[in-house]
């Protein structure tokens, strides 16, 4: 599932990067949190390719959730009032593009 994983990282990475989130203390255990995230990312995937419109679904609210929660803080990465609303417009950007680009995806026959 070469393709499927670069295409999370593409779209995964900048929305992490502005959006927020949580920091664990150590890189350790980021990368084992990380794993299991990108394993269940593409099992997902797997049966996305059989029910596209529920994921389409569940894509555009969580998108939505997303764009009313972030930029999220964290203990470890508290965030200043000026970085709060230009990460905030940054992310929102992002997922417009993203869901716009997942749209076209799926209208053109790519598989989910």
């Amino acid at each position: 599932m070469l393709l499927e994983s670069l295409i999370f990282i593409i779209a995964y990475s900048p929305l992490r990067v502005f959006a927020g989130g949580y920091h664990t203390e150590s890189p350790v255990v980021c990368y084992l949190l990380g794993i299991p995230l990108f394993i269940g990312v593409l099992l997902l995937q797997n049966i996305a390719v059989y029910h596209s419109l529920p994921f389409i679904a569940m894509g555009i609210i969580a998108a939505l959730i997303i764009a009313h929660i972030v930029p999220v803080e964290s203990p470890n990465k508290p965030l200043e009032d000026i970085e709060i609303r230009v990460y905030g417009r940054i992310t929102k950007f992002i997922l417009r593009v993203e869901l716009v680009l997942a749209l076209i995806l799926y209208l053109v026959g790519f598989p989910a």
